[in-house]
């Protein structure tokens, strides 16, 4: 019997509901509020969720913001809910759309999609900005009141939106699987790119670290991805259903450090003309990341410690303490062991914060991860901007191999985002759009390598050198021979004559030289 089409519509609509996730419920979590808070607050924004359904859900504790003229055209037919189902269409049909959109009026909006079973089931957005290199659209005189972003804080929204979008599909697989499937999670490391013997250590490690609840010290130079790989530990913890929350420990002077920590009630100082919510509170059940934490202050350091001692804090102007519970990381680019022992850090927070410890190497040290670091950062940087893939070619691959990167990740990905801002209709990167410093490296290095194959006994110590800004062959040559003598009179204890007769140089050669080269006997 052949089934009539409306029929057929009705019966699909019907089991459509009935497997549709109640993403209403998941969107007003609490933590999932109190993010949406902090955006709305904090930059003045709105925030919500654009559903399948056309539906419009707005986040956060605030359902209106202080932009008049954001608030004047939702009242004038609602035309603001036109562009995030717009650009929900757009997503839905592209996943790999940019998540910098353009609404009706000529703002900026970042746009995060919820992807779950091979659909788009929902469009997180904050929307209302424009960013301070654009041109400030017609805004009929509501200009100052329109938050103006720079590139890096459009970022962190979109990392925050992104963790909430992150928080929402966890929920979803969780009340989807069976109830032991918590407990027994197989640990997922694959995003961590990382082919080289240190990488595959600290991976290694990790099922122990997310199998604990403990704190995790992360070390290591700029750049090297410490943030990345704590974001990585937390979802793969317990807490990957509670939010993820970094605060940069270089930032502001103590009192603003704490009232972004602590949060304040309002009237609590000048200035505190609302009530704050602090960052531990929006941790709550999850995870919070402290960067640079060496850059505290040691009344900061002393505070901190007993904050996390006694796992409770009292906002600043309330007159209740509250408790937290809270997987506390923490990274440094400075070795903190010998910063207890210089008395710069203090000895009690240093032994809570340090129960577990990873040192992350920097790039020159992990080549093999250099080329797929690379090919995923370019990959990434074409999906985020919704253009053709690219691939870079053996020659561009091979200049990164010889290339030091001083600032490590943080480079690369600088580097490649030069390659992408480029003008360039080719399937293939070549050497042409890769930086001037790079390819400079790269001449200056297979110079010296020339200058010094035929020279005999060199050090191992003398072919592993740097290149920093500026430096030109004849800077790098003078480094090179400064490494040879110094190896050279190491062998011979310092004896001046062997010394010469090992390098094949007169004594007063070798003395004019080891003066003005400043080498150390």
């Amino acid at each position: 019997m052949r089934t009539n089409p409306f029929v057929k519509k009705v019966i699909h609509d019907v089991l459509q509901i009935k497997i549709m996730p109640d993403l209403s419920k998941l969107l007003h979590d609490d933590a999932i509020d109190r993010m949406c808070e902090i955006i709305r607050r904090q930059l003045n924004l709105w925030v919500g969720a654009c559903l399948n359904n056309g539906q419009i859900l707005w986040l956060g504790a605030g359902q209106c913001i202080d932009n008049n003229f954001c608030q004047k055209c939702q009242n004038d037919g609602c035309v603001c809910a036109n562009s995030y189902r717009a650009w929900f269409e757009k997503h839905a049909d592209n996943p790999t759309a940019s998540n910098y959109q353009s609404c009706h009026a000529g703002l900026r909006g970042i746009a995060v999609p919820l992807f779950w079973q091979g659909q788009c089931q929902a469009l997180l957005f904050a929307s209302g900005f424009y960013f301070e290199e654009d041109e400030c659209p017609n805004t009929g005189g509501f200009a100052d009141e329109i938050t103006v972003l720079t590139r890096r804080e459009a970022k962190i929204v979109l990392e925050m939106l992104t963790e909430m979008g992150q928080q929402i599909l966890e929920k979803l697989a969780s009340e989807n699987a069976s109830p032991l499937s918590d407990s027994t999670k197989v640990h997922d490391f694959n995003d961590i790119i990382g082919n080289s013997p240190a990488m595959q250590a600290i991976v290694s490690r990790l099922n122990t670290i997310c199998s604990s609840d403990a704190s995790v010290l992360l070390l290591g130079p700029v750049g090297v991805g410490k943030k990345y790989l704590a974001h990585t530990i937390h979802q793969n913890s317990t807490r990957r259903n509670a939010p993820f929350v970094s605060v940069d420990c270089r930032r502001g002077q103590d009192e603003q450090f704490e009232s972004d920590l602590l949060g304040h009630r309002r009237g609590a100082f000048i200035g505190a003309l609302s009530d704050k919510i602090g960052l531990l509170d929006i941790a709550e059940k999850g995870t919070l990341f402290l960067e640079n934490v060496d850059a505290l202050s040691e009344q900061m350091q002393i505070k901190l410690m007993h904050w996390l001692q006694e796992k409770s804090y009292q906002p600043q102007g309330d007159v209740m303490r509250r408790d937290f519970d809270i997987r506390i990381m923490a990274a440094s680019t400075k070795p903190l062991s010998k910063c207890v022992e210089s008395g710069a850090f203090d000895r009690s927070l240093y032994y809570l914060l340090n129960i577990f410890e990873i040192e992350l190497p920097p790039l020159a040290q992990r080549q093999e991860d250099i080329v797929p670091l690379a090919s995923y950062l370019m990959a990434k940087a074409c999906a985020d901007r919704d253009l053709p893939q690219k691939q870079l070619s053996n020659e561009v691959l091979g200049l990164f191999q010889d290339y030091s990167w001083p600032d490590n990740i943080l480079e690369l990905e600088n580097e490649i985002e030069h390659i992408i801002a480029q003008p360039s209709h080719d399937h293939l990167i070549t050497t042409e759009h890769v930086s001037d410093r790079i390819r400079h490296a790269a001449s200056v290095r297979n110079a010296v390598v020339d200058a010094i194959s035929d020279i005999p006994n060199v050090p191992e110590s003398a072919w592993d050198f740097e290149l920093l800004p500026g430096q030109n062959l004849q800077d790098a040559l003078e480094e090179i021979e400064r490494r040879i003598i110094a190896h050279a009179l190491q062998q011979t204890a310092g004896n001046r004559t062997k010394t010469a007769e090992i390098l094949g140089i007169s004594r007063r050669n070798l003395i004019r030289k080891i003066e003005n080269l400043h080498i150390d006997e």
